[in-house]
């Protein structure tokens, strides 16, 4: 710590005391974390009836406790340029059409 010189004495012991919160949080975050041994039981993605049992309906759809998730669709890889990518392939790549429209009016404006 006396290596820097431009800071006060206070400002040395403030950053003293940041760097031990901080590593008592990682340690804490460490110990709290649960690990995915193989020790420490199943993990949720070994039977599918444990899956069923935790998953969550999602917004907007009604949940009926029979029914699974829907799954999703296989992703699709392509080369684009997004400078000068249309609105097709910018909905194909997952934006929202606000988000596109917000393109379009950001590229109609030359970019200011």
């Amino acid at each position: 710590m006396k290596r820097l010189p431009f800071l006060t004495p206070a400002q040395r012991r403030a950053l003293l005391i940041l760097e031990w919160v901080l590593l008592i949080g990682i340690i804490i975050v460490a110990i709290k974390t649960p690990s995915n041994s193989p020790s420490m039981g199943r993990s949720f993605s070994s039977t599918k009836s444990t899956q069923d049992s935790v998953s969550l309906p999602i917004e907007g759809e009604v949940w009926r406790g029979s029914e699974s998730l829907p799954q999703e669709a296989p992703l699709e890889t392509f080369p684009f340029d997004p400078n000068t990518a249309d609105s097709t392939t910018l909905l194909r790549l997952g934006l929202a059409p606000w988000q596109v429209r917000s393109i379009y009016r950001y590229r109609a404006k030359h970019g200011r």
